[in-house]
């Protein structure tokens, strides 16, 4: 309630700024004035719709990012520039897979649930990752806008629009020659980028861009991290500053963009080529040593080997019998070695308290558990994206009334992760075996994609029509140079090779019926290889009683297919000849386990994978916009429920995707703007909750057998075995782990959030801009963590005296307020120059609430984790327009 009363107070606060603002009419250069409410309701979207209509006509939740806009964000990359603009648009992340996108309450492990364009060309990938290629690129200066559609889009893309679509526009449309240079830097890196627009005459132009940025990133372990970091770090090291982060959050080896936009009469060429780099290292915790445990256990075995032979007769030491003799050497062997843990692993203190390793060291039982897990604790991941773009389309006028178009295009990406060197003491070279030399490449694969789309357009006195046709071919496997492979052996797949084949059908419809009503309707009838026909449907009636209010409501649907890793064998089920594994216990190479339930890697059949069930996602909405003194004023809201039906999630138990159930969503906004001559405001204010959800629902999941076996191991434990041939059903509440967990919070998605953007202009060469998020907290976490605490009263201690699960507590983070700031300065200088200096999330360091970022996880006992990795950050960036 107390939430509640403060996003009221803030909504209130705001429509008082806004009525008393002034209504300033100076006039202003050319690169001071942004597009008009007006003007910007005016323009002709080229997302959510086949049509040709501006945004008062088009029924769709709609949010446009104007150019001015992003280059006075200060965002570091997309996702951040999305936050501060869309309304219910929030990211975290994954330390598996990176950032996260997620809107109208819906979030994935992986980015396979909002679709990604780049001039209208679908970038997203079908092998896994979804819309993953430049996520992190953080390359915007070629974008003139960013059209945002928030809720399902099926009719008009297909798979994948199950939250909403993104769409980066970017070619030029001018009649003049132009460009624009930018160069920027920190402490911590540089960018440099370049676009121009040539016109050759009426019907040829060119645009041309590229861009290329370095980071080093925040610093090694400057991120922090609050909660109970959860495998595969130690989660028995809670304090009230947090866990340092492995790594340098934000840094990248070299982001690379190349774009062509080419204008021929009829015909027009998209080209695009980007790299991608980004480390999740910072989201794991800095643990002592942690990357040198396989060196670690090797040296506790040596001893334990050294012991051996001192203290017993053993014919390799010329029977050493004498006592004196044998503790001699046994001392020689600890000096030695007692020389070489101080080299290679000093006592380690962290915020004042010092951790020795001889302490683990003498707990030899401890010290062996840490060293089972060497191949875990340096799971820190390296990612790269290389994708490649080719669009050709051709248009042809048929008549007074109809138009011809066909696109034709290609895209080809590869997708490798690396394993990083980031133990404790950076220093130190990588001299352990398994994963934790420097680079080492985890996996690579890729994928290919063709299709073609031909449109038909009718025109027609008050009526518009669009029939159309698609055929598209993803041939998934294998990388640039043809692998398709884990731990560098082409042998063990990481996705099964496939090809697979849409195909598509649709139309849509819109009629003017008066001046003050208009309809809308179209449908959509996909084919894929792995499912049934699919149906994607949109009503909506548009209600216009002057040219200043309009209201709409519509209904629309989408699906998602799922991608090969889903419907196919993924690394998880390839032996490394190729074959696929059997079922087997995950951490006993014997296949026997002194534990009765332990974890077990799942291998399904062929059938299981292809049982996988389409998700869908339904959504109703009712959204008015309405303008008031002559445009000055715009006041946006809207409320939309929003069904989710066989969402797929990860499913630990299983190691594969499942349908985990269905869920609903209430999602209601209150957008304000205000633009003068000098001064613009807007605000977003959305609550996003789960309602009538049952979150108890139960998944069956079908698992093998465990057996008790007549067998014990060297200290006396009953051994247990894995009968493959029989299963039994578990039942697993999906919904509770990787939606919500009580129904009426999301475990990934902040429900309220108020977001804040204003410009200012000084005077005619000096202009303010500022922007903040504010997220207010996490109420669907609190009874995660004390739910998975309830058995471990050590553990639950310990958080209580971080004050981590505190209602109020200096450091509640769970249900403290968040607020992510920026702000900017903006010389106009001589010459169509352009200074600017940021100051990134201003209220963010190492130790304090407004640096925190949630993670994204499908497994209730890690939805409690924080991240601060959203630290404070400056730039300097200079921009000339010629």
């Amino acid at each position: 309630m107390k939430k509640f009363r403060t996003f009221v107070v803030s909504c209130s606060l705001i429509v008082f700024i806004l009525l008393s603002g002034s209504f300033a009419s100076d006039q202003l250069d050319q690169r001071t004035s942004a597009l008009s409410l007006s003007d910007l309701f005016d323009i002709t979207l080229t997302t959510g719709s086949f049509l040709e209509l501006d945004l008062r006509n088009s029924p769709v939740a709609m949010t446009i990012i104007s150019e001015d806009q992003i280059n006075k964000s200060g965002a570091r990359h997309l996702g951040e520039l999305l936050e501060i603009y869309v309304p219910s648009f929030q990211y975290m992340y994954n330390k598996w897979n990176g950032d996260i996108w997620a809107m109208r309450g819906v979030a994935a492990d992986f980015n396979n649930k909002i679709i990604f364009l780049v001039n209208g060309v679908k970038m997203n990938l079908q092998g896994r990752n979804g819309a993953a290629t430049e996520m992190n690129l953080g390359l915007m200066g070629d974008i003139k806008r960013i059209e945002v559609l928030e809720g399902p889009a099926g009719m008009v893309y297909g798979s994948g629009a199950i939250a909403g679509v993104v769409n980066v526009v970017t070619a030029v449309e001018s009649e003049f020659n132009e460009g624009n240079f930018l160069v920027y830097g920190s402490h911590t890196g540089f960018g440099l980028e370049a676009m121009s627009h040539t016109v050759y005459d009426e019907d040829v132009s060119l645009t041309l861009s590229g861009g290329y940025r370095f980071s080093s990133g925040t610093g090694e372990g400057a991120t922090r991290q609050f909660g109970v970091l959860s495998w595969p770090d130690n989660s028995s090291f809670i304090n009230k500053d947090g866990w340092p982060g492995k790594g340098s959050f934000g840094s990248t080896d070299g982001n690379y963009r190349l774009g062509a936009n080419a204008r021929i009469g009829n015909f027009e060429i998209l080209g695009r080529a980007t790299r991608q780099q980004y480390s999740t290292s910072s989201m794991f915790g800095r643990f002592p040593w942690d990357s040198h445990t396989q060196q670690y256990k090797n040296t506790l075995e040596n001893w334990q080997q050294y012991l051996d032979q001192f203290l017993t007769e053993d014919p390799s030491l010329g029977n050493i019998t004498d006592p004196a003799i044998q503790l001699s050497m046994l001392e020689q062997y600890n000096e030695e070695a007692s020389v070489h843990n101080s080299k290679y692993f000093p006592d380690v203190t962290i915020d004042g308290t010092t951790y020795r390793y001889s302490d683990f060291l003498d707990d030899q039982k401890r010290a062996l558990e840490f060293g089972s897990h060497e191949r875990n604790w340096n799971q820190t991941r390296r990612f790269l994206y290389d994708n490649l773009s080719l669009e050709l389309k051709y248009s042809q006028p048929i008549f007074d009334y109809s138009n011809f178009e066909i696109k034709l295009g290609a895209i080809a990406n590869q997708q490798k992760s690396f394993f990083q060197n980031t133990g404790f003491n950076e220093e130190r070279d990588a001299w352990t075996v398994g994963y934790d030399y420097p680079n080492l490449e985890y996996e690579t694969f890729g994928e290919r994609r063709y299709y073609g789309q031909g449109i038909l357009s009718l025109s027609y006195s008050d009526i518009q029509s669009v029939f159309g046709v698609e055929y598209r071919i993803d041939d998934i496997g294998n990388d640039f140079s043809g692998l398709n492979a884990q731990f560098g052996s082409a042998g063990k797949p990481v996705i099964s090779p496939v090809v697979y084949h849409n195909f598509a059908l649709f139309s849509e419809n819109f009629w003017d019926i008066s001046h003050d009503w208009s309809l809308m309707g179209g449908v959509r009838l996909d084919k894929h290889t792995r499912t049934d026909f699919v149906l994607s449907p949109k009503l909506a009636a548009i209600f216009k009683p002057s040219p200043d209010h309009v209201v709409k409501l519509f209904g629309q649907m989408s699906s998602n297919n799922g991608s090969a890793n889903a419907y196919e064998f993924n690394g998880d089920h390839y032996n490394f000849d190729g074959t696929v594994r059997a079922s087997e216990f995950r951490d006993f190479g014997d296949g026997l386990s002194p534990i009765p339930n332990p974890a077990i890697v799942v291998v399904p059949t062929q059938d299981d994978l292809q049982s996988l069930q389409p998700e869908r996602s339904m959504s109703v909405e009712l959204n008015t916009m309405h303008s008031f003194f002559d445009d000055y004023v715009q006041v946006s809201p809207s409320i939309s429920y929003n069904m989710m039906r066989d969402n797929f999630f990860w499913s630990r138990t299983l190691q594969r995707n499942v349908n985990i159930g269905d869920y609903n969503a209430l999602v209601a906004n209150l957008s304000l703007r205000y633009q003068g001559n000098r001064f613009s405001f807007g605000m977003h204010n959305t609550m996003q909750r789960p309602v009538n959800t049952n979150n108890d629902y139960e998944t069956e999941l079908e698992v093998p057998t465990v057996e008790k076996t007549d067998q014990v191991n060297s200290i006396g434990d009953t051994l247990y075995a894995l009968d493959s041939t029989q299963t039994r059903t578990i039942h697993e509440k999906l919904i509770r782990e990787s939606v919500t967990y009580d129904g009426r919070y999301f475990l990934n998605v902040a429900a309220y959030t108020t977001k804040m953007f204003a410009d200012y202009y000084v005077t005619d060469w000096l202009n303010i801009s500022t922007n903040a998020r504010v997220f207010f907290g996490h109420p669907g976490r609190r009874d995660v963590s004390q739910i998975a605490l309830s058995d471990n009263p050590d553990m639950r201690n310990a958080e209580r005296e971080a004050e981590y699960l505190g209602l109020y507590g200096e450091n509640g983070w769970l249900n403290s307020i968040a607020v992510k700031w920026n702000a900017g300065f903006h010389f106009l200088l001589p010459r169509d120059l352009t200074m600017s200096v940021f100051a990134n999330n201003i209220l963010g360091n190492s130790g304090n609430r407004h640096a925190a970022r949630w993670q994204n996880s499908v497994y209730n006992l890690e939805q409690r984790n924080f991240y601060t990795t959203d630290l404070r950050s400056y730039e300097l960036r200079l921009s000339k327009e010629f």
